[in-house]
């Protein structure tokens, strides 16, 4: 099998689900392109370029952080319109999605914002899914498995279990290769979203920055206010996200069409120093449409807000966790929606929404309590 794989930090973790993937002698291909701290718009730029008909699959993963992000303004329209537009990139090759729904510790089913977004979003586009929380609330019931020995944090899975969440993929896909290749002729309609470098606008005498990690090698402007830079995009086009580095970004960023927008950058890992790389794709809580076909960037400074735009901005962040205001932005590109919906022309046949933890359920317990037994034993030693 050939898997990519597009998520968050999940799907990053060094004893992830990825590991057991990646490692498996079922799996003769494999590429992970994906961000922590992110929303699924990451796909956008991870996956610009990409050549999905060197995949079978394509895991999408977003489901632990877009429960936070749906709280804070990005909505489950756009979130499913980002779904609709990975899944016709991968679709478009033969590479067919699978939904990999991933619980946090502290929001499982009867809490969860998100788990019905993605159930629905597989139905829709008759794709396959795993869904982790029935997973794990199985183990739990059958089992006797507390829900804190599945996580090592609210965000993250313990190994054992991202483990014993690979080898069930695994064994699902497996499955699924054999129906894979019945698609039927049925349309659906997209927006499609692309990265627009911010580097190649900046004036002379600004350099820019060059940033690389194991998988990215990227072009950075460092903006700081009095220094604005406009961008030129085709009419009727929108500014739906960006992409910065978080390490060297502590400010708010005004992008300026026919409506503004103030992104609050501000963040947790914003003093972690100048040689750092924390790369984040952040999704606008409103889309910004351009005006006479340019946008207008700029770092603006807190105490330049108006009232509205402060109430606006920092709507539920409690004054104890906002971080300083330094008025320094580190940015690598807007992330843009495109002016017209796209047409896609081939979707799998209704009976490929299955789900991989129900097609692999009695094996599926039986591995984790292994795996679960194993860790238990190695940790006591």
């Amino acid at each position: 099998m050939r898997i990519a794989v597009v998520g968050t930090s999940n799907s990053l973790m060094k004893y992830g689900y990825t590991y057991a993937v990646a490692r498996s002698p079922r799996v003769t291909s494999f590429r992970n392109m994906s961000i922590g701290k992110s929303t699924s718009l990451l796909f956008a730029l991870t996956t610009d370029g990409v050549d999905f008909s060197e995949f079978d699959f394509c895991i999408f993963d977003f489901a632990v952080n877009e429960e936070v992000f749906v709280r804070h303004g990005v909505t489950r329209d756009e979130m499913r319109s980002f779904g609709l537009s990975l899944a016709a990139r991968a679709w478009k090759a033969g590479c067919l999605p699978v939904m990999l729904i991933l619980p946090r510790r502290s929001v499982l089913r009867e809490r969860s914002n998100i788990r019905d977004h993605y159930l629905s979003l597989a139905r829709d586009l008759n794709a396959p899914f795993f869904d982790v929380i029935e997973y794990a609330e199985t183990l739990e019931r059958t089992r006797g498995i507390a829900r804190g020995d599945m996580f090592q944090d609210d965000g993250h899975l313990a190994e054992w279990f991202a483990i014993a969440v690979g080898q069930q993929l695994l064994d699902g896909l497996s499955r699924l290769m054999q129906l894979r290749d019945g698609a039927a002729a049925e349309p659906w309609w997209h927006f499609d979203y692309r990265p627009v470098a911010i580097a190649p606008l900046l004036p002379g005498g600004e350099a820019a920055v060059r940033r690389e990690n194991s998988l990215f090698r990227l072009d950075f402007a460092r903006l700081r206010p009095a220094l604005a830079l406009s961008l030129e995009l085709p009419r009727g086009s929108r500014v739906a996200g960006l992409y910065a580095n978080l390490a060297t970004t502590a400010g708010f960023l005004r992008l300026s069409g026919a409506t503004t927008e103030i992104v609050d950058l501000r963040n947790a890992y914003q003093h972690q120093g100048r040689d750092k790389f924390v790369l984040s794709t952040v999704a606008l809580q409103r889309q910004v449409a351009e005006m006479g076909g340019e946008i207008q960037i700029e770092v603006v400074a807190e105490g330049d807000l108006s009232a509205e735009m402060r109430r606006a901005v920092l709507v539920g962040i409690p004054e104890r966790e906002k971080p300083p205001d330094l008025g320094h932005v580190e940015i690598g590109g807007l992330i843009i929606r495109s002016a017209e919906p796209e047409r896609v022309a081939h979707r799998p046949s209704p009976s490929l929404n299955l789900s991989i933890e129900r097609m692999t359920s009695s094996a599926a317990v039986d591995t984790a309590i292994d795996i679960y037994a194993s860790h238990t034993v190695a940790r006591r030693r």
